[in-house]
């Protein structure tokens, strides 16, 4: 992942962030300028022991909360995936524990489909928003705080 326009651009690839304990606090923040998306593509890999629900990426415009948001859900299995407000649900989804699992998703605002792999494993393209995303990003990596809150 690149975040552009930030005082230092820098790539993620190959970057791995460890949060070794539970918390509601254990993340990773990062910030950019004035950006505009009309389309995004997010790879990433998890790697936990941890049976509780939790946060892979979240994504914040301006002063909105979760225009993005990647999160999964042990009971019942699902991966939950937000933009723009609205709400789609993957059922069915195991995350292994204590093995690597590679997410990938992809996301157009001119038709709102959105399309997830899990372990190289396409699932099914859903319908979510068609909303653009545009203004300064703050982008959470890992856990994030309960309830939704905005990242200042």
């Amino acid at each position: 992942m690149l975040i552009s326009k930030s005082a230092a651009d820098e790539n993620l690839f190959r970057k791995m962030f460890t949060f070794p304990q539970e918390s509601t606090t254990a993340h990773v923040l990062l910030q950019t300028g004035p950006v505009s998306f009309t389309a995004l593509s997010l790879c990433f890999r998890s790697f936990t022991d941890s049976p509780q629900p939790h946060t892979f990426f979240s994504l914040t415009m301006n002063s909105t909360t979760n225009d993005l948001l990647v999160h999964y859900e042990p009971k019942p299995k699902s991966v939950v995936l937000q933009v723009g407000g609205a709400e789609v649900r993957y059922r069915g989804v195991d995350f292994p524990l204590n093995q690597w699992n590679s997410l990938c998703l992809t996301w157009e605002a001119s038709s709102g489909i959105a399309h997830l792999w899990l372990n190289d494993r396409g699932l099914t393209r859903k319908y979510t928003s068609e909303s653009h995303m545009n203004g300064s990003a703050t982008i959470v990596l890992g856990q994030v705080l309960k309830g939704g809150r905005k990242y200042d």
